[in-house]
């Protein structure tokens, strides 16, 4: 078997020893890896690796598997990897033929010019975990310029609670297609944020889009409206136990396809990672990467 791997800021090669196997090479992924795909990639890693190996993994079908290594590891967790062992027994498993490749979604970002997006595949940027704009954008922003240890010790949560504090609301327009293809407005008015969800969590485990299953083929949708300072800050621990879909702040929905565009040119994040400015258009991609994980 010929395996591949990549190292997220925090790995170190000391972390590859029981992943090498008898009968297993393992080796750096290059270029020429998306002309003759490796059996397997293991990315040893936060969401924000995983996030930019995604367009390699999609195209070439190549089996993921993520080591948590980085500072949230929401994807990790989401598809049931919690520690580095978790990672090591599932390798053996797959080694020998013993683990099925789970086959989930990801959902697509395009730019959107003059009220048209792209032709898919075209300026996509895919993510696995949650994308969004507004408060939560800014708040990966800062976190993004923290130290590695900040990131790792709660620089999220840190950061979002400054943008809480800060963050203007802005008015956002949310679009559908509905069952005859056209565009439909779902809301349009001033708000904190807008999240897009293909998994239940993002920050270290803030249960945004609760609701989000890996492979259902939707993203779940949670628009936060404009609120005062001081019910923000009664927002967010409720949000992060994903207990906050109820309240009269929030609207929560799930489709296969969206655009959001807003009246202030904003941010897009994805994964923790930037992926662009409103207006976008967002769709799922269904079952387009393989993972070495637990049944669900």
């Amino acid at each position: 078997m010929r395996a591949a791997y990549v190292f997220g800021p925090a790995a170190r090669t000391g972390v590859l020893r029981p992943f090498r196997l008898p009968n297993v090479t393992l080796e750096p992924l290059t270029d020429a890896h998306s002309a003759t795909p490796p059996d397997a990639l293991l990315v040893f890693a936060g969401d924000g690796t995983v996030h930019h190996q995604l367009g390699f993994l999609v195209k070439t079908r190549t089996p993921l598997l993520v080591v948590p290594c980085g500072s949230g590891n929401d994807f990790a967790h989401s598809i049931g990897i919690h520690t580095r062992k978790d990672a090591v027994r599932l390798w053996q498993s797959f080694c020998i033929g013993a683990t099925e490749v789970r086959e989930l979604d990801v959902g697509a970002i395009s730019p959107l010019a003059e009220g048209i997006a792209l032709p898919p595949g075209g300026e996509e940027t895919l993510f696995c975990n949650i994308c969004g704009a507004g408060l939560d954008s800014a708040a990966n922003r800062a976190a993004n310029n923290m130290t590695a240890f900040s990131r790792a010790h709660g620089g999220y949560s840190l950061a979002a609670f400054f943008q809480l504090l800060l963050f203007p609301a802005e008015k956002f327009k949310v679009s559908t297609r509905d069952s005859h293809g056209q565009w439909v407005g779902w809301l349009q008015e001033r708000a904190l944020m807008v999240a897009v969800g293909n998994s239940p969590h993002y920050g270290g485990g803030i249960r945004i889009t609760p609701k989000a299953r890996l492979d259902d083929g939707k993203l779940d949708v949670c628009f936060i409206r404009e609120a005062s300072r001081r019910r923000r800050f009664q927002l967010l621990p409720v949000a992060r136990r994903g207990l906050h879909l109820t309240l009269p702040e929030v609207e929560y929905m799930q489709t296969q396809q969206l655009r959001i565009e807003t009246e202030t040119r904003l941010e897009v994040y994805a994964d923790g990672e930037f992926a662009g400015n409103t207006p976008v258009e967002i769709r799922v991609r269904p079952r387009a990467l393989r993972v070495i994980a637990p049944p669900a």
